[in-house]
């Protein structure tokens, strides 16, 4: 989850920071930004009923 957290605020913000549990940084950047907007796909992959939820509150597809 952070992970991917993490990888959206860099995609979306000129200047990122990101505070969790297991990622953690303080305002770096990132150039060039996605082509996609508002960032590309995230694609979750796995099977179960964690997994669903999981693409549904994080990812864009499922796999």
């Amino acid at each position: 989850r952070e992970r991917i957290e993490a990888m959206k605020a860099i995609w979306t913000q000129e200047e990122a920071s990101y505070h969790g549990e297991f990622v953690n940084f303080e305002r770096i950047w990132s150039w060039p930004k996605p082509v996609q907007k508002p960032h590309p796909p995230v694609v979750v992959g796995g099977n179960g009923e964690r997994t669903l939820q999981r693409v549904v509150r994080y990812g864009d597809e499922w796999m």
